[in-house]
């Protein structure tokens, strides 16, 4: 964003950073009235980004109405600042009056040079992407002048996260026109606006849709395809990294990767930076920055390549034990699989309680061949067990015996909370639970859950994992065990939460 932001003229750089930490401790305070105050004192010799931000600091302390009254303030004063009259449409669809929303934005569009927006009746509730189209027309918008220059050979697009169609919707209009053209677009569940924009593109027939998660879509698709691809899905840094290493074989040498919110500030799992820098680490001499700002925008130079790459460095570069299990991940698949074994195993020494290495070193050994008779003595009891289950191509084989271990129930949750689907525990977990409700009855099993409690908890079985405190994955359980006939096993799920959050399952 540092493209829209220009020195005021009539102001300091040391009035402007006064100016901006006033402002932002009368928010904290909830003086809402002295921003608005310090908004007319000031006018438009502070520039219209820095103004706007004070709105979404409004926004997020929950002042919209505030807010709005700030932003068509700015409007007013500085009318042909296109980042304000996004703004000011963000807050007024938060309010829920759409119709003067889709004007903002379109008069957002048309000071960008977007006039299609307006021209094909595109309906959307949020821009979050025209305040970047600077950097779009600077990096994206030439690669079709290369097409016409190469004789028209129509170029191919990827876009992994669409919500309402934005970002597709411009580059149908702007790069990808020529009629053999195409765009990939994945997203598990595009909103509803999203088709019907496209739609209005003219252009639909040349979009191919893939409603799945992105590592599963990802795999499906051909190497050396796209010339361009924007990544803008789940923003959790271990989706963000594994994003990046999938995408990166797909796109042609010379092509263009964005990545969007590189530089967001929020929730630790909704920042993708972390992952990004330790793809970029791990794919150094593999591209040219073209642009590092809010975005990044990478040009592919060549392949990765595991016998340059800088590995032992890249090891050591995080302790997040997402991002260690996705690079353990990423290393075996390309057969790194010594490597891929040493991050695995770190990441369980510095977490033992957490499941994703267990799973992701099972899958590495699974490479190897038939599992050992002796795994390592390094590994402890829970490691050896943990790598038996998974490491087995039908993991039902091995849960299903006399002795169902409780661990392997609680590894799956952990996945399911934390959206590690590797191994399809949605599947596997519903089928163990009505497993244990056969095998011990629905009594039997909740004993056999406080009794591992509690021997969890005394540290009886020596390390054991630790049961997600989130109500989010027992939900979703409930709720897919009713849609997928497994009724049976959800007194047994919600036992199973109450335990998790401390409550007796009498409660």
């Amino acid at each position: 964003m540092s493209d829209l932001i220009a020195p005021a003229s009539a102001m300091t750089p040391t009035e402007v950073e006064a100016l901006m930490a006033e402002a932002k401790a009368a928010i904290a305070e909830g003086q809402f009235d002295r921003v608005l105050e310090l908004l007319d004192q000031v006018g438009d010799r502070l520039d219209a980004w820095r103004r706007v931000y004070w709105g979404q600091q409004l926004i997020d302390a929950r002042a919209v109405e505030v807010a709005t009254t700030l932003l068509r303030k700015i409007t007013k004063q500085s009318p042909q600042a296109p980042e304000s009259w996004a703004a000011l449409g963000n807050c007024l669809s938060r309010q829920g009056d759409r119709a003067e929303a889709q004007n903002c934005f379109r008069q957002a569009h048309l000071l960008r040079g977007w006039l299609e927006s307006r021209d094909h009746g595109y309906e959307f509730s949020q821009d979050w992407f025209s305040n970047q189209l600077p950097n779009w027309n600077r990096h994206i918008a030439p690669l079709k002048d290369q097409q016409d220059q190469h004789k028209g050979q129509p170029l191919q697009g990827l876009e992994i996260g669409s919500f309402e169609g934005m970002s597709a919707c411009w580059l149908l209009d702007r790069v990808l026109t020529h009629p053999g053209s195409q765009l990939t677009c994945i997203d598990p569940s595009p909103q509803a606006a999203f088709r019907p924009n496209l739609a209005k593109t003219g252009r639909a027939d040349s979009v191919q849709v893939l409603e799945a998660l992105s590592w599963e879509a990802l795999e499906s698709l051909r190497s050396y395809t796209y010339d361009l691809a924007y990544i803008d899905g789940c923003h959790a840094p271990w989706v963000a990294f594994r994003d990046a290493v999938q995408t990166w074989p797909i796109v042609r040498t010379g092509g263009i990767v964005v990545i969007d919110d590189y530089r967001y500030q929020g929730h630790p799992d909704e920042c993708p930076k972390p992952g990004v820098d330790l793809f970029m680490a791990l794919f150094a001499g593999c591209f040219e920055l073209l642009n590092n700002d809010y975005q990044l925008f990478l040009r592919k130079i060549r392949d990765w390549d595991g016998a340059t790459a800088p590995l032992d460095r890249v090891l050591l570069l995080t302790d997040d034990p997402m991002l260690l299990d996705g690079l353990g991940w990423f290393l075996g698949t390309v057969g790194q699989l010594d490597l891929a074994q040493r991050v695995c195993e770190r990441a369980i020494a510095l977490y033992p309680t957490t499941a994703y290495a267990y799973m992701t070193l099972a899958q590495i050994w699974a490479q190897r061949g038939p599992l050992p008779e002796t795994l390592p003595r390094r590994y402890s009891p829970l490691t050896c067990r943990l790598v038996r289950y998974f490491a087995c191509v039908q993991p039902s084989e091995v849960a299903f015996t006399d002795q169902l271990d409780l661990e392997i129930i609680v590894a799956y949750l952990q996945a399911i909370d934390r959206q590690v689907y590797w191994h399809s525990p949605v599947k596997n977990l519903l089928g163990l639970l009505d497993y244990q409700i056969q095998r011990q009855e629905l009594s039997g099993a909740i004993t056999a859950w406080q009794n591992w409690a509690d021997w969890a908890a005394r540290g009886q079985w020596g390390q054991s994992l630790n049961l997600p405190t989130n109500a989010r994955p027992y939900r979703r359980m409930a709720e897919l065990a009713i849609a997928r006939n497994y009724s049976s096993v959800v007194p047994l799920v919600e036992v199973i939460a109450a335990i998790a959050h401390g409550h007796p399952p009498n409660d």
